[in-house]
């Protein structure tokens, strides 16, 4: 019996102890929940987590022997665990994607779109269990936090603080001395603290004022500056203008070798076929308001001739008085035509930029399959919005193309079909099989060719159509939104994109060289680059008189 006594005091003597051990590392792997993301150090998990040393001084510092566990007082610091946990997560993850800080007032506002995103990319049984394990996670995770300060508190309730603190103290001196000694690759023991991060967060919101205040004035410039630009366009003389916006198409096609390689033969073929055609070109890099997504706020940005760099200033725009590009074409005399294929819906928002016909995924009439992100394939944008805008066109036209077919995943493309009149509605695409590269996420040599095969296809689209469908005197420009996300691009990469100007008048070419472009398709500008935002302003510059009827005129044709 005496025996049996011993055991069970034994036992419960270890229990706590143990107990103690197992809340902590439970908390710490939550303060290390970036730990999880594909590529990061597994033993990251291991690090001692410096806000679970600031929790733990805290708690030994308010509790007291005996004092009651009160769930009440716990809930907000169990929120505020998971709450730092989730913020490291993020302030991980938005770099290592879109390649700048994770901004906490701005981003956690596109949550939904995240959840949209997934929705249209993954299949409904992989969404719907991704939803799932994030229903069941979260809870779990709420309750696994709760019930380790339950633990650690009557840990101090029972035996004060001494004890923890002792443990603690060995540990961050073991850490210390494991960090002067530890061999070269070695990991270290104590991790990295988000709370600077936060902090700097928490002062940018407590300044959105400041902020908005800062970029209203970005805009009031904008618009003083209008004042005393030529924006007639009669230098133009009517020539039709088509602007082709290449969703992802970033330097990195041209910069980074294995995109190179893929690329820049399509690319110089397509070069020698526009110029055997009569065609002439000339191309230059423009540094993009953004990186790796967020669109709207580089297609803002040439309308507009101010950078959106935040929502905040995309959103003061959208409410301003300035004056957009296309509303400058309508001035002109021209019908202004906008086609989004990637837009499912109309927005409100579309008001601002003023085109006189807004193309919508529901209007294009399609009857095919969707391709991964892009609701249609580009090559049937091209075709419809020719024989419903082009084709029979009286007026002279402005066309602003958002092309999204090579729109990440970049997993799955459309393939291209040779016999355009063939194209319909879409719906022989139920028959053709798609381009696909299954697992491209999981390998980054994958990853890279499913990116340049949907530039490449892209450059054959548009190609292929302006050779095909286009007289030739009109001025075509290709420019791309913002690069692909880091896992495409790399974290090192420029924010700039390519930007070309293809016409069979040597005038209109000469105007950008001027400017700085260089012969042919691939761009051979050294950085720094030109904001995206020059272009409006260039533009509006190069192709407008001081006064209508006066001065040296573009004479398209001649």
């Amino acid at each position: 019996m005496d025996a049996t006594h011993a055991t069970d005091r034994l036992r419960n003597s270890l229990r706590q102890p143990l107990q103690l051990l197992v809340a902590l590392a439970f908390l710490n792997a939550v303060l290390n929940l970036d730990a999880a993301i594909p590529g990061r150090p597994w033993d990251s998990f291991l690090q001692l987590a410096p806000e679970l040393l600031v929790l733990t001084i805290a708690m030994s510092l308010r509790v007291r022997r005996d004092t009651r566990f009160r769930p009440a007082l716990y809930a907000p610091i169990a929120a505020a665990v998971i709450f730092l946990a989730l913020f490291r997560l993020a302030d991980t993850l938005v770099p290592m994607v879109f390649n700048r800080p994770f901004n906490l007032y701005l981003d956690t506002q596109h949550v939904p779109d995240v959840v949209f995103l997934g929705w249209m990319l993954l299949s409904p049984a992989f969404f719907a269990m991704a939803l799932a394990g994030l229903a069941l996670t979260l809870p779990s995770m709420t309750w696994g936090v709760v019930r380790s300060l339950k633990i650690l508190h009557g840990g101090l309730a029972a035996n004060g603080p001494k004890p923890l603190l002792s443990c603690l103290a060995a540990g961050v001196i073991a850490a210390g001395a494991w960090s002067g000694v530890r061999p070269e690759g070695a990991p270290a023991l104590i991790g990295s603290t988000a709370l600077p991060r936060l902090v700097e967060e928490v002062r940018a919101i407590l300044d959105l004022e400041g902020i908005r205040r800062r970029d209203q004035a970005a805009i009031e410039t904008a618009i003083e500056r209008s004042r005393s630009t030529p924006t007639y366009l009669n230098a133009l003389h009517h020539t039709p203008v088509f602007l082709f916006v290449i969703e992802s198409y970033g330097q990195t096609v041209f910069s980074d070798p294995d995109h190179a390689a893929r690329v820049t033969p399509v690319v110089q073929a397509v070069e020698a076929d526009l110029r055997a055609a009569g065609f002439g070109m000339c191309s230059a890099y423009l540094a993009s308001p953004t990186f790796g997504g967020t669109s709207w706020l580089a297609h803002g940005t040439l309308a507009s001739g101010v950078r959106l760099n935040s929502q905040i200033r995309h959103d003061l725009l959208l409410g301003s008085d300035l004056t957009p590009l296309a509303e400058y074409f309508n001035r002109a005399g021209y019908r202004t035509v906008r086609a989004m294929p990637g837009t499912l819906w109309p927005s409100p928002a579309g008001k601002f930029f003023r085109f006189q016909r807004t193309y919508t995924a529901a209007d294009f009439a399609y009857k095919g399959p969707d391709f991964a992100w892009a609701p249609m394939p580009d090559q049937y944008v091209l075709s419809y919005v020719y024989r419903q805008e082009i084709q029979d066109a009286s007026d002279p036209l402005m066309v602003e193309f958002i092309l999204v077919s090579s729109h990440a995943a970049f997993d799955v493309h459309a393939p291209y079909v040779e016999e355009w009149q063939a194209l319909g509605d879409g719906s022989l695409f139920h028959s053709l099989p798609a381009l696909t590269f299954p697992g491209a996420w999981s390998d980054p040599p994958k990853l890279a060719e499913a990116y340049s095969a949907a530039v490449v296809y892209e450059f054959t689209v548009l190609s292929e159509f302006i050779r095909r469908f286009l007289a030739g005197d009109e001025l075509v420009v290709i420019l791309g939104d913002h690069q692909p996300c880091a896992p495409v691009a790399g974290t090192s990469a420029s924010w700039s994109v390519p930007v070309h100007v293809i016409s069979r008048n040597p005038e209109a070419i000469r105007r950008f060289v001027q400017r700085g472009y260089t012969e042919g398709l691939i761009p051979d500008q050294a950085p720094p680059h030109p904001g995206m935002e020059t272009f409006f302003w260039n533009f509006l510059e190069d192709f407008s008189e001081p006064e209508p009827g006066r001065g040296a005129t573009l004479e398209v044709g001649n």
